[in-house]
Order: structure tokens, then C-alpha cells, then sequence
């Protein structure tokens, strides 16, 4: 399944014949980047890990809800990313933005006790796509 941005809320279960509970989800891209340093933002609830050229540079694999801010200085050239999430009960949510620094208002950084609502923006140039590879009706709690 193509997924045109990773914005998602499930409030019951993803798709047909996967629980509303106790699932995971696993998003592949390719894309050219220039040289720049990049804000990664990732929303979740439950558990999210998040893979650059297959390093492993985002780990909550974790049974909480949170949104955290990763910046990467990111060489020019072609790289992959891959987002996987789990939902262990309740509402899921898996949202993922990727953009460059300088596109970044400041208020987009919530205060403490605030809140942000994520707007995925493409980058000019490129195609906002990810592969949705899998949805997993096992409990992902390795």
C-alpha cells in the first residue's frame, strides 16, 4: 500500500482483519537529499522507531504516547527511511515529518506542557510517498 504522508490516527483497527490492538506497521522511502540539516518530528502513540540509511537514530520502542524533535545533519545523495510503529491499546497514532531546517518556525516546538499539531510539507522535487510494507497482527513487543 502506497501512503502518500505517515499521518495517521486509527481509532479502532488499521484495516481489514488486523485488530484494533496489538499491531505494528513498518513505512519504507526513497529519496534524494541535498546536504542540509533536517528536523525529523514523530508523533506517536505507542511505540516508534525511526531508521536512516539503516541506522537505527530514533528508539521508543516503548509503551508511552510522546512527540519528539530528532535534527540530522544529512549528507547529499540517495537514502532510505524506514518508520516502524506499534500500538499496544487505545488509539493508535504514527505521524512522521521530515523537513529542512530552515522550514522550521519556532513555534512549531511546543512549550512545555503545549502541544503541536504536524503538518507534513514535501520537499520541492521530491515525491511524498512511503511503502507501507506490512501490518503485523502479533504483538511487536521484542
Amino acid at each position: 500500500v502506497r501512503d502518500e504522508f505517515i499521518e495517521f490516527d486509527w481509532p479502532g483497527s488499521p484495516g481489514p482483519g488486523v485488530n484494533a490492538d496489538g499491531f505494528s506497521v513498518r513505512w519504507t522511502r526513497s529519496v534524494t537529499l541535498n546536504a542540509e540539516t533536517y528536523h525529523f518530528t514523530m508523533t506517536r502513540d505507542n511505540g516508534m522507531r525511526f531508521y536512516f540509511d539503516n541506522d537505527l537514530v530514533y528508539d521508543e520502542w516503548t509503551d508511552t504516547v510522546d512527540q519528539d524533535v530528532l535534527i540530522l545533519d544529512i549528507i547529499p545523495g540517495d537514502h532510505t527511511m524506514r518508520v516502524e510503529m506499534f500500538e499496544s491499546g487505545g488509539t493508535a497514532t504514527a505521524w512522521f515529518e521530515r523537513r529542512p531546517c530552515f522550514a522550521v518556525a519556532k513555534s512549531s516546538v511546543p512549550a512545555a506542557g503545549g502541544s503541536v499539531t504536524v503538518s507534513p510539507s514535501p520537499d520541492p522535487g521530491t515525491t511524498p510517498d512511503f511503502m507501507r510494507e506490512n501490518v503485523n497482527t502479533e504483538p511487536p513487543f521484542a
